[in-house]
This record gives C-alpha cells, sequence and structure tokens, in this order.
C-alpha cells in the first residue's frame, strides 16, 4: 500500500503533480525490490492508499485514473469505504450510495479487491458491477 509518509505527519500538505502516475510508479518500484527479494510477485496484491498522505482532490484523481495501475499487471485492492473525500462529494446522509457508486467506479478502472465496512451493500454493488461488465441480464 502506499502512504506518503509516516501516519502522523501524512496529511501535512501532501503534494503531487500527477497522484497516479506517482504512485504507480512507486509501486513499480516496490514490486522490482520485492521480487529481488525473493517474494513471489504472484502474491502480492496494490494498493494505492487512498486517504493516505492525499488530500480530496488527490483521492478524486487517483479515482479518475485508477486504470493507470492495470500496467502493474497485479491485482489492485481499493479502500474506498467512508473515506472522507466521499463524504464531501455525496453529504453524510448519502454516504452508503456514494461508497458503492465509487466502488462500481474503481471496478470499471480495474480495480479487483475492496477493502469494505458494509458488505452486504458492497456484495450489491459488485454483483451490479460484474453484470455491466457482462452485459448480461441479473439472475
Amino acid at each position: 500500500m502506499h502512504a506518503l509518509d509516516q501516519p502522523d505527519v501524512m496529511q501535512q500538505l501532501p503534494s503531487y503533480a500527477d497522484p497516479a502516475a506517482e504512485i504507480a510508479d512507486f509501486l513499480a518500484k516496490f514490486l522490482v525490490r520485492a521480487e529481488e527479494n525473493g517474494l513471489e510477485i504472484e502474491s502480492i496484491v496494490c494498493d494505492p492508499g487512498f486517504g493516505f498522505g492525499k488530500n480530496p482532490t488527490h483521492n478524486l484523481a487517483l479515482l479518475r485514473d485508477l486504470n493507470t495501475f492495470g500496467a502493474l499487471n497485479r491485482p489492485i485492492l481499493v479502500g474506498l469505504s467512508r473515506k472522507s473525500f466521499l463524504k464531501l462529494i455525496g453529504g453524510s446522509e448519502h454516504l452508503e450510495i456514494t461508497n458503492e457508486l465509487a466502488h462500481m467506479w474503481a471496478a470499471a478502472q480495474g480495480a479487483a479487491i475492496w477493502r469494505v465496512h458494509d458488505v452486504p451493500a458492497a456484495f450489491r454493488a459488485a454483483r451490479l458491477a460484474g453484470t455491466f461488465a457482462r452485459g448480461a441480464e441479473t439472475a
């Protein structure tokens, strides 16, 4: 998982010119180091670290450009559930639907794994995203 810095300082003025490109580069370098140290690349899942050393603008750019991480050829995990930048978009009273729409967008952009708080709602969103991706009717 990408995090800009240590937890006690990572939210102090985070700065990126291109969040997705910079974080994809960080993760690509990690994968090289991991392989050099004997880790099996097939066992690694990459997480761009939504919210960890990123402001709302960075998080939105990262979500918009999530397909950038496909070049890593690893499953992408997103932890979008209950993130404050989603509350800013949809409001706290609509957080559940905003979460699931964000998850569906992430799935369409290549995210394979979601870290969630509300499993039944995420299951419904995953089923719908899968149906859209396949172009099939729901069972």
